[in-house]
This record gives structure tokens, sequence and C-alpha cells, in this order.
């Protein structure tokens, strides 16, 4: 190994140094419990490719490229529980490949790992630069979602990503969408996973909070650990179920509150109201709630409503306005088809029988009646004959 090292020394000493190099991210975070894959590549001197054979190892060193070997992928049997931490080599040193996966990590696995490539030849060099620092958390961040909160019209196509990081290859997380609204697909990379939710906007949508979820499964009896995002969808669009409502039979002459009700995003913005006079419509109002006097033939109203995505307009309402005094319900003269009741008022007369006078009377065994006006109102009831 001596030999090796002042190969390496002799080597960066010629001047011949910038052939040789490693290649790993600078720095690592990983889960308690879990694996970490340390992605790596390696180049040397073309002289010494024809060494790079089956008998090569790799080797990371802690503390400094000539620090405490913790990893030796040589190692085979019991002696591998010298390997702190346990790993593979999943890359092919003859390609120049040293990505290395550690297992069951915990935070006494902190520090700055460099990577020695040793064969049973000539060459033996450590690599004295892009080392990578590894931590070990218990936590890791939540799923990324993408784009942010916007804003979409009605019938617009939607795509969402959902993306986590993926210390562990073996154990990658488990993402999902919820509710599932539309169509999911699924990468995997390197160092993370993501999903991609793509749907059309609807107005059923809007106000929806969509959650992306990452489930960790650990290693060595550690418990899952489970992440989520959300994000709440805002949808655009016109104007639609428009309606209008109104309390009950009305008085004819008397005032009735008309509400023109809908709904829409952004809000409406613009209220008309228009009362249908035989083949005639008039505009009679421009706000949400309508108060108007009614009578028989003033009874039929509809509001149309407006955003800057459209317009709408309700069905025509028919108030049922009743009679105060005896009127015609139809045009023609006929009873409507059913049964209808109206106030109306009558004349009555109160009839009195008092006796005759002594002074005169022509027969005082027969009584004399008088009458008097006593009015009072009835409701009538008809029916069509």
């Amino acid at each position: 190994m001596i030999a090796g090292i002042y190969i390496g020394a002799i080597v960066l000493s010629g001047g011949l140094c910038q052939n040789w190099a490693s290649f790993m991210p600078q720095r690592l975070e990983g889960l308690s419990g879990s694996c970490l894959m340390i992605p790596c590549t390696f180049s040397i001197i073309p002289t010494f490719d024809q060494y790079l054979d089956d008998t090569c190892v790799a080797i990371w060193n802690t503390g400094g490229p000539f620090g405490q070997t913790v990893f030796n992928s040589g190692l085979t049997g019991q002696s591998t529980n010298g390997n702190t931490p346990q790993g593979n080599l999943t890359g092919n040193l003859r390609a120049k490949n040293c990505t290395t996966v550690f297992h069951n990590m915990s935070p006494k696995d902190k520090n700055t790992y460099y990577f020695r490539v040793q064969c049973n030849n000539k060459l033996k060099y450590s690599f004295p630069t892009n080392a990578t620092i590894i931590t070990i958390t218990d936590s890791l961040p939540k799923p990324a979602i993408t784009p942010p909160p916007v804003e979409v019209e009605e019938g617009d196509p939607v795509r969402l990503e959902c993306s986590a990081v993926a210390p562990c290859p073996l154990l990658p997380p488990a993402l999902t969408w919820t509710p599932a609204i539309g169509d999911v697909k699924e990468n995997q990379q390197s160092a993370s996973v993501s999903s991609v939710l793509n749907f059309t906007a609807s107005r059923l949508h809007n106000g929806q909070r969509l959650q992306c979820s990452a489930l960790y499964r650990r290693q060595a009896g550690h418990s899952d650990l489970q992440y989520e995002n959300n994000l709440t969808l805002r949808i655009l669009y016109p104007p639609n179920n428009t309606s209008v409502s109104h309390s009950g039979p009305v008085i004819e002459g008397t005032s009735v509150n008309l509400t023109c009700n809908t709904d829409a995003n952004p809000a409406v913005d613009e209220f008309t109201w228009y009362k249908v006079d035989g083949g005639q419509v008039v505009a009679v109002g421009f706000h949400a709630l309508l108060s108007t006097n009614v009578s028989e033939t003033d009874s039929r109203f509809f509001c149309q409503v407006s955003n800057r995505y459209g317009s709408q307009n309700s069905s025509t309402t028919q108030i049922d306005v009743q009679c105060e005094s005896e009127c015609d319900r139809n045009t023609d003269g006929k009873y409507p088809p059913s049964t209808w009741t109206e106030p109306i008022r009558v004349r009555a007369f109160f009839v009195q029988f008092l006796p005759r006078e002594p002074q005169s009377l022509s027969n005082p065994t027969v009584p004399y009646w008088r009458a008097s006006p006593f009015p009072c109102s009835v409701r009538a009831v008809r029916t069509p004959p």
C-alpha cells in the first residue's frame, strides 16, 4: 500500500495529475436506518489503463486521502465485518465506475469520504481531491411540487410534478397523489424519484387540496417515515348553475325580494335583472338582489351574470301573485286547471228581531225586524267546473 501511495505521489509530482481525478457529489445527505449511494467515477493516465483488471478493489477512507479505511470492496465472508459501514461496490472499476452503496447508515457515519483504487499490480492510487462529505439525518425534506400554485382556466391541461430525494436506490420512496384525479407517470433517477400528474382542469377541482406523499421504508427494523406536501388548486371558470330564488307567494301590488345565485371564479362582477312583459324584455336592476313590486302581469323575471370568462342567464322565474280582490287568472276568462283560493270582500246584513213598542201595536203578538249592514271578509275557494 505504501508503494502504491508513493506511485500516486510520483505521478502527481510528474505533472500528470490532470489525468488522475475522481468525480462524485461534494455533499450527500442520508437517512438514518437506510442505505446511501455515492455516485462515483474516476480517470487515470492512459498508461495505467492496462492495470485495471479483476484484482482491483474500491477503498473508501475517511479523514483524508490516506486516512482510516472504512470500506474495502475486496473483503469477503467474515472479514466484511471490518467494513463500517457495510456496503457494496455497484460500479465496475474496469469501466472506471466506483459507485458504492453503504447500508444502514447512522449519524456516527458522518464524515468526509475519499476514494482509492487498489489493484494487485502497479495501480494503487488514492485520489486526494473531490471527496464527498456525508451527513446522516433522522428526517428528510418533504417532497417538492412544481410548478408552485398557479391559476389555470377550466379546460386547460395541467401538469404537476412531485419529486423527492432518494438517497437509497434500493429503497426509493413511494410517491402517492391524493386524490387521484388524473394520469400518473413515475420516474426514478440516481438520487431522486418523481411522479407526474396530468389532468384537465375542471370547476370541480377549484379549491381542492392536492397532496403528494413520500413513503420511505428503512433497513434493519427501522420504522417507515412519510412526508407530505400540499397544493391548493385554483381553477378559473365562467358563471354556471345560475338561478333565481325568492320567498313564497306574494300579494298583488306588494314588494318581493329576488336573489340571483350563481357559481363563478372569479366572482361575478356584473348582474342584470330583466322583467319579461309579454314579448318584451326590460332591464330592471343591476345588483345581486332585486326588490320590486309585482302584479298579475309583472311577475316574470330572470337574471344575467358575467365575469371576465363568460356570462350566463338564469331560467325565467314566475312569481306566484295572489289577488287581493276577485281577479281573472287567465286572459281568456277561464278558470285555471287546478283549484285556487283568493280573498274577496262581501257585504253581509245582521238581522235583529225586536218586539213592537206598545204604543204602536196593531198586533202585539207579531214581532218586527230590522236589518243593518255588517262588513266582513271571507276566502272563496273556486274549483273549475
